[in-house]
């Protein structure tokens, strides 16, 4: 065993924060994301197709940007040169 070891929970909240910033900006690129924008486009007669062509391109810099700020953020937490270490309660 080394003498590096992390925290669990501490990463667990980093890696749940990232996702769930990710997953709901993920959703705003597609029509089917939400009901009211699924109202919205099938009111305005707008396809699946030509939401995502107009709103992709924005959803991406973002998620983008997500990405970096999280890294920067927490950058211990999310990097892959830890290992996680597990005692085992059962004797």
């Amino acid at each position: 065993m080394s003498n590096k070891s992390i925290n669990l929970t501490d990463t667990l909240y980093q890696y749940l924060l990232a996702a769930a910033l990710l997953l709901d900006t993920g959703g705003v690129a597609t029509l089917v994301g939400d009901p009211p924008k699924l109202m919205i486009g099938s009111s305005a007669g707008i396809d699946f197709n030509t939401f995502f062509i107009h709103m992709g391109p924005p959803v991406t810099i973002a998620w983008l940007t997500i990405l970096f700020a999280m890294k920067y953020l927490f950058p211990k937490e999310l990097s892959n040169k830890h290992t996680l270490e597990f005692e085992s309660k059962a004797r």
